[in-house]
């Protein structure tokens, strides 16, 4: 349980800076609220996590392999390329604003 806190920290500051950004280009998109009390060992362990390929099958894939930060949190594909370059059934959904959602994964 205590991953997916991490990963959802860490999830909720790219949400913060994503929709900074989204102002920044004059969408209507307002910006979150920074959460008090966040600490900055948590998120820099969250990033590691979101980066680490050991959670796929073969150790070949991480989050962010789909997941790209810098554009828009997903990959922009039709379907996602996954472990050996399998083609997965679904697209990669953004990540962001990721912790007011259900969680979604590739069956």
């Amino acid at each position: 349980m205590k991953l997916w806190t991490v990963l959802g920290a860490f999830l909720g500051l790219l949400c913060l800076f994503a929709d900074l950004a989204a102002q920044h280009h004059r969408e209507p998109v307002a910006p979150l609220v920074m959460p008090e009390g966040l600490k900055p060992e948590l998120v820099e362990l969250g990033e590691r996590l979101f980066n680490d390929v050991r959670f796929s099958s073969n150790n070949s894939v991480s989050c962010a392999h789909c997941h790209h930060l810098a554009s828009g949190g997903d990959d922009g594909l039709r379907v996602s390329v996954g472990v050996e370059g399998r083609l997965g059934t679904i697209n990669s959904p953004s990540v962001y604003n990721t912790t007011f959602n259900i969680a979604c994964q590739d069956p």
